[in-house]
């Protein structure tokens, strides 16, 4: 089994950074990557020096850091006379003449991942509909970071059932594990955006679907949509339409009409001899 490699999180901080820059108008914008424990900021827009980048912000240190302890957004008028902040960067912030800033910790399973500044080269608090962009931007990459890190155990717990070369014996036990993998990871295709992440998704399925033995050359082989095979995943798991649907967002009437697709194609009758005849040609697992 083959899948492409996790996309690089460093992308997502810089993302992160754009997305805040373009939609809250903020001159200043810089984030950084670690833990609960620590970032590293290395992104940023609208810096005038590199004090700022490569930074160590360690948690109740600075504002960041104060963001990165309570793991909750953090905000100051003035950074350079704030007193619910230690002074542990004020020299970097100052070369950087920076006013107000607001910290946005990206929180996933309750652990800090990344944080998100944003700031003004003035005093003053930062508005409302500036804080809740960030937060939205934050939210957004958190889901993100969610995804990839379920991918990951998913992946992990695959390869964990050691896969034998196509045509070997798996154990049932195994087997029903990896069509539920299977099944798990072309629902997690089919809600994200990310052409890469959907990519390397799909491509992991198709190596999970390798474990059964082939009836007919490659070539030969039917050609059903990513949909049609996504709706026979769950149905060969026993869900019924209506679960099918809920798990991959679709009414209960669409799930059919792919079904009735998918059988078509197969020269089938029926949804279990659709699937079964799916795993025969190495469709499914």
């Amino acid at each position: 089994m083959s899948a492409q490699s996790r996309p690089e999180d460093r992308e997502l901080l810089r993302q992160m950074v754009r997305s805040l820059r373009r939609n809250a108008e903020l001159p200043v914008v810089f984030a950084g990557m670690g833990n609960s424990n620590q970032v590293v900021i290395t992104e940023g827009v609208g810096l005038l020096t590199d004090s700022l980048r490569g930074l160590t912000v360690h948690s109740g240190e600075g504002l960041g850091g104060l963001s990165l302890r309570d793991r909750r957004p953090a905000a100051v008028t003035d950074y350079a006379s704030a007193k619910i902040i230690t002074d542990s960067y004020r020299s970097e912030v100052n070369v950087e003449e920076l006013g107000s800033v607001m910290a946005i910790p990206v929180v996933v399973s309750d652990q800090v991942r990344m944080v998100l500044y944003g700031a003004y080269r003035r005093t003053g608090a930062i508005g409302d509909r500036v804080r809740n962009t960030g937060l939205q931007i934050a939210r957004q990459t958190a889901d993100e970071l969610r995804i990839r890190d379920e991918v990951d155990r998913r992946l992990a717990m695959a390869e964990a059932a050691h896969v034998p070369i196509i045509g070997e014996g798996v154990s049932s036990a195994d087997r029903e594990k990896l069509r539920e993998i299977h099944a798990d990871l072309r629902s997690i295709a089919a809600s994200t955006e990310d052409s890469d992440l959907k990519a390397r998704l799909m491509s992991a399925s198709q190596g999970l679907a390798g474990i059964s033995g082939l009836d007919a050359p490659r070539e030969d082989l039917p050609r059903l949509t990513a949909r049609e095979l996504d709706v026979l995943a769950h149905v060969a798991l026993g869900c019924t339409n209506a679960e099918t649907g809920v798990r991959l967002g679709l009414s209960g009437e669409t799930v059919k009409a792919y079904l009735r697709n998918a059988a078509t194609k197969l020269g089938t009758s029926g949804r279990h001899a659709t699937v079964s005849r799916a795993r025969t040609l190495g469709l499914l697992p």
